[in-house]
């Protein structure tokens, strides 16, 4: 999803204070203003797994809870892909994954 793609969906939130549902326990929010600019996340459950910068940048965050769902929110909202080896997870070319990590809009990461 990229920020444009936020921004638009998050417009035809019912509640903008709780965000627009996504699907089980995920949503869409409008976190505001951040380092990064403007920026939109996608929160499962308490974790704001993917946040959507709007100077093109994603976030990625597990919260310590590195499970198969995490995962695949992070993959379908993210511009990367992330896979599990040995019980650890790693995005492509394996790049250890880590909280926080900052990728591009290629799925690049740059800190």
């Amino acid at each position: 999803m990229t920020y444009q793609d936020a921004r638009r969906l998050f417009t035809t939130a019912k509640n903008k204070d709780n965000g627009k549902p996504l699907s089980n326990h995920t949503r869409l929010k409008h976190i505001g203003e951040t380092p990064n600019g403007d920026t939109y996340a996608i929160q499962y459950w308490n974790t704001y797994v993917v946040m959507i910068h709007e100077d093109g940048t994603y976030t990625l965050d597990s919260g310590g809870w590195q499970t198969i769902t995490t995962k695949k929110r992070i993959n379908e909202y993210a511009p990367v892909y992330v896979f599990q080896k040995n019980y650890e997870w790693f995005l492509e070319d394996n790049i250890p994954f880590y909280d926080g990590m900052k990728i591009n809009s290629a799925g690049e990461v740059i800190s």
